[in-house]
């Protein structure tokens, strides 16, 4: 006599199957999600550090490029600087409203607000060939901020998820969540009610995003 499953024991199987896969495969997409997010930024931030030491050999230091404020001849400015250093694929400037580099609208982590980066002509966009979209904006005469959208256009448009905030002063250009920040990460990206703009710091530190 053969032996072997029957037509329920194999359709209870498929099941069980089933179910443990639907329970494992979004945690498993979402985990190697988190770590494309980890090493894209990883390596623009990197990108940006050396295009950054490059135009400082060459234009002298940020304090002394010419910045007036949060103003687009600034921003500009500041781009122009970077670019030389950089590979770039689409150059947006400070209007984008055609969306190449930058969504049409982005949301906090906490979903608290919604903010426009392509019109906003303190703004300057880039698309880099790497896939990340940057955006320089300066702040005040000698200090700049900078954005990382690390799949460009593509959703969610998140700050916390896939952007980034970054801060140049004269202690260097590190990520927002820092000790020497603006947002600490501690109380602007740990939370979940956080607004997201420290989580830069935590995400390339502990390299995952655990607090999502």
């Amino acid at each position: 006599m053969k032996s072997g499953f029957t037509l329920a024991e194999t359709l209870i199987t498929l099941g069980i199957i089933g179910i443990v896969a639907a329970l494992t495969i979004p945690i498993l997409a979402a985990r190697i999600g988190e770590k494309r997010t980890v090493s894209q930024l990883r390596e623009t931030y990197s990108i940006l550090s050396q295009a950054l030491k490059l135009a400082q050999e060459e234009y002298g230091e940020v304090a002394n490029w010419g910045m007036t404020g949060l103003n687009a001849e600034s921003a500009t400015l500041i781009a122009n600087n970077f670019k030389p250093f950089l590979k770039v694929a689409v150059d947006c400037g400070v209007d984008d409203t055609n969306n190449h580099c930058s969504a049409s609208s982005y949301t906090y982590k906490n979903s608290s607000n919604t903010i426009r980066y392509d019109n906003a002509a303190f703004k300057y966009k880039i698309l880099l060939m790497n896939g990340s979209s940057v955006f320089f904006n300066p702040v005040g005469s000698s200090k700049l901020q900078i954005n990382i959208d690390v799949n460009g256009i593509a959703k969610p448009n998140i700050i916390g998820k896939d952007v980034f905030l970054f801060y140049y002063d004269e202690n260097g250009l590190f990520p927002m969540g820092s000790k020497n920040s603006l947002y600490p990460y501690e109380t602007s990206c740990l939370p979940k009610n956080s607004n997201g703009t420290g989580c830069a710091y935590y995400v390339l530190t502990y390299e995952n995003m655990d607090y999502l």
